[in-house]
Parts: C-alpha cells; sequence; structure tokens
C-alpha cells in the first residue's frame, strides 16, 4: 500500500511534528504493520507514524529488545493527538 505524499492525512501528521519541533518527511516502509489489515480488509488507507528513536536511530524499531526514549514517545503521543484534532476538523 502506497500514499501519494499530498494525501491530506500524511500532509496532516508532518505539520503536526512540525508544530512540535520535530518535522519530519514521507518515506516508505518496508516491514509489516498492523496497518495493512485495515488496508487489505476494511480498505481504510493507513500511516505509519512514531518516534524517531535514539539519535534518530531506527535499527532497534521492531526488534526483541525495541525502545525509545520516553521524551521521544510523548512526542510522539502529542504529535498524533495534534493530527487527530487536526484532521478531524475540531481544530483550526
Amino acid at each position: 500500500m502506497e500514499l501519494s505524499p499530498d494525501a491530506p492525512i500524511v500532509e496532516t501528521v508532518l505539520a503536526a511534528g512540525s508544530e512540535l519541533g520535530r518535522p519530519g518527511r514521507p518515506t516508505g516502509l518496508d516491514s509489516w504493520f498492523d496497518g495493512a489489515t485495515f488496508t487489505r480488509f476494511a480498505a481504510t488507507l493507513t500511516i505509519a507514524f512514531g518516534p524517531p528513536g535514539l539519535d534518530g536511530d531506527r535499527t532497534v524499531a521492531h526488534t526483541i529488545d525495541e525502545f525509545v526514549p520516553v521524551d521521544d514517545l510523548v512526542l510522539c503521543a502529542q504529535a498524533l493527538a495534534l493530527a487527530a484534532i487536526c484532521f478531524c476538523g475540531i481544530a483550526r
């Protein structure tokens, strides 16, 4: 599954990250995640979004001992909350 970088949800999530001081960029994800289930069985397009990991190193993501610093996890939760509010039309 692939979304255009111009898709409204992509733009909304990127804007939320930027607003919190953590700009990102659209990129591919070469591993499976739960979003594939929504796309395949519910025809619902999804995106993957998460904390950057320690110093931006994602090599520990989705491994046996995966971790992210707590500050990055909190910032990710804030960005997701802001994106949900903006995407649903409640704010702005």
